[in-house]
C-alpha cells in the first residue's frame, strides 16, 4: 500500500513535467530556428497570410523586445546576438504557432505561422538604450502610463526597467513622473535607478539635443510605435 501511495505522486509530477516540456516550455536556440530561403517559400505556399496572426511577446535570452505592429518590426538592442546562438521565447495570440528565421545578407526575418495561416515581421537591432511608453492616447495630454526601459550598455546594473508613470505630452516633449503612491495612495519608496543615476523622480524625453550634462541618448516607442531616437533628460535634482 505504501508503494502504490509513493507511486500515485511520482506519476503526477512526472505527467506534469512532460506536460510543461511539451506544451509550455518553447525555448529555442536561435540557430535551430534558422531555414533556407527554399523552405520559408514552402511554408508560406501552403499557408495564408493573416495579419491577425501577432507575436505578443518574444525574449531573446530572456531579454525582452519591442514589436512595432504598425510596421510589422520586432526591436532589439541585443549586439551581434546571433553569433552567440541565444534562446528564442515567444507567445503569440494563436495556440500551436512555430515560429521559424530567415537571415539574408544584412536582413532577418521572422515568420510566425500555424496550420493554415502565417505572419512575417523582420527583425531589427538597435545599439541605443530603448524606452517604451504605453498609455491611452484618446486621453488628456497627461495621462497613467507604464514605462519600460531596455538598457543595453555594459555599464548598466539594470537591463531591464518597469513601473508606473505618468506623462506630460507638449508636441515633441515628452515629461515623465514616477510615481509615489499605489493602490491605495499608499506611498512607496521610489528607488528606480535609470542608466546608474538613483532616484530619478522625473525626467524628459526630448527631440532635440540640448546642452545638459545628464542625458543619454535612447531609441523611443509610443503605444508600439517606433517614434526615432531622443534624449532622455535628468531632472537636476536626480542622483544628487
Amino acid at each position: 500500500m505504501k508503494k502504490k501511495k509513493l507511486l500515485i505522486p511520482i506519476l503526477i509530477f512526472t505527467f506534469f513535467l512532460i506536460f510543461f516540456i511539451i506544451f509550455i516550455n518553447r525555448d529555442v536556440h536561435y540557430q535551430n530556428l534558422l531555414i533556407s530561403r527554399e523552405k520559408w517559400e514552402k511554408i508560406q505556399g501552403t499557408k495564408e497570410e493573416d495579419y491577425s496572426l501577432k507575436v505578443e511577446k518574444l525574449f531573446i535570452n530572456d531579454y525582452p523586445t519591442i514589436i512595432d505592429y504598425s510596421s510589422h518590426i520586432i526591436y532589439t538592442n541585443m549586439i551581434s546576438f546571433s553569433k552567440e546562438n541565444p534562446t528564442v521565447h515567444f507567445f503569440s495570440n494563436f495556440k500551436n504557432t512555430n515560429i521559424r528565421i530567415l537571415e539574408e545578407e544584412d536582413t532577418v526575418s521572422i515568420m510566425i505561422y500555424n496550420n493554415s495561416s502565417y505572419t512575417v515581421y523582420s527583425l531589427q537591432k538597435k545599439t541605443l538604450p530603448m524606452v517604451h511608453l504605453t498609455y491611452h492616447e484618446y486621453l488628456s495630454k497627461i495621462s497613467d502610463c507604464q514605462l519600460k526601459i531596455l538598457d543595453n550598455q555594459k555599464k548598466s546594473t539594470r537591463k531591464v526597467i518597469q513601473s508606473d508613470a505618468s506623462i506630460n505630452i507638449e508636441d515633441d516633449l515628452y515629461v515623465v513622473s514616477l510615481r509615489k503612491e499605489s493602490i491605495g495612495r499608499n506611498k512607496r519608496k521610489n528607488d528606480i535607478s535609470i542608466f546608474n543615476h538613483p532616484k530619478v523622480d522625473v525626467f524628459l524625453l526630448k527631440k532635440e539635443e540640448i546642452d545638459q550634462e545628464q542625458k543619454e541618448k535612447v531609441e523611443l516607442f509610443v503605444n508600439h510605435e517606433y517614434r526615432g531616437s531622443y534624449y532622455l533628460v535628468f531632472n537636476e535634482r536626480n542622483g544628487r
